[in-house]
């Protein structure tokens, strides 16, 4: 799964790529860390909708359980937890590989492709004991790709942003980051004080291509993506009495 404050695949790694700084003249260590740091804001402030391309491997539990014992059968098409799905890569199930001809993934009216169905006449297991080991029977363990790419714009960005990063820690006059201090005069004497930073309360960075660009991207401000929660996945009823909900988080 995508880490809270990480993309799974970075937007920029290599900083060979670039143009707004050399970075021949930077130390490898702290233009690597820059470029992380650059990677992590835009990351979190585009409310985390772009992760790249991560992997998760999932073994779902308590689905269609009820009570501590099973109340289905088995279930036709299973909702994979993470979206947008890319490409399923495995399918375990009573701890043998199950072929890729006896799934398919995507609903047959090809308007949800999070949907994991049995084309072989079989069905998922409602619910499983994790303790129990992958070998067992009643098992499921399903690994996929899910994410989306950086939008446009984005690894130029998280280029200039390093660059600036790189500027700021090294006493560079010329970095385009705003200093977050403040002079205060009383009774003839200055002192400077670290200020608020107001900005960063308002998610950002002073530098406009940077904050204007994020404004674009993600212009409600959201921390992350709605989430789709269906309650017999969290272990809280059988799927014919209940209903998949949407939630949106703002």
């Amino acid at each position: 799964m995508a880490a809270e404050f990480s993309p799974c695949t970075a937007w920029v790694s290599d900083p060979e790529t670039f143009s707004l700084c050399e970075p021949g003249d930077i130390r490898p260590d702290v233009l690597a860390d820059a470029i992380d740091l650059a990677n992590a804001y835009l990351y979190v402030r585009t409310g985390r909708a772009f992760p790249g391309t991560c992997e998760d491997v999932w073994r779902p539990n308590g689905w269609g359980c009820g009570g501590g014992t099973c109340t289905c059968g088995g279930w036709p098409s299973l909702r994979l937890r993470a979206e947008p799905v890319l490409e399923v890569t495995e399918v375990r199930v009573d701890g043998a590989v199950l072929p890729s001809s006896a799934w398919r993934l995507g609903d047959p009216a090809g308007l949800d492709s999070n949907l994991l169905y049995r084309v072989d006449g079989g069905t998922w297991p409602c619910c499983q004991d994790i303790a129990k080991p992958l070998t067992d029977e009643g098992t499921l363990q399903v690994t996929y790709t899910w994410g989306r790419p950086a939008p446009a714009g984005g690894a130029r960005l998280v280029e200039l942003l390093a660059c600036e990063y790189v500027k700021a820690w090294s006493g560079d006059s010329k970095c385009r980051l705003p200093g977050r201090f403040q002079t205060i005069t009383r009774e003839n004497l200055t002192a400077t004080k670290a200020d608020p930073s107001v900005l960063l309360d308002l998610g950002m960075t002073g530098i406009a291509e940077v904050d204007d660009w994020v404004a674009m991207i993600n212009p409600g401000g959201v921390d992350r993506p709605p989430k789709v929660l269906n309650p017999d996945l969290m272990g809280l009823g059988s799927v014919g009495a209940r209903r998949r909900h949407t939630t949106h988080r703002a």
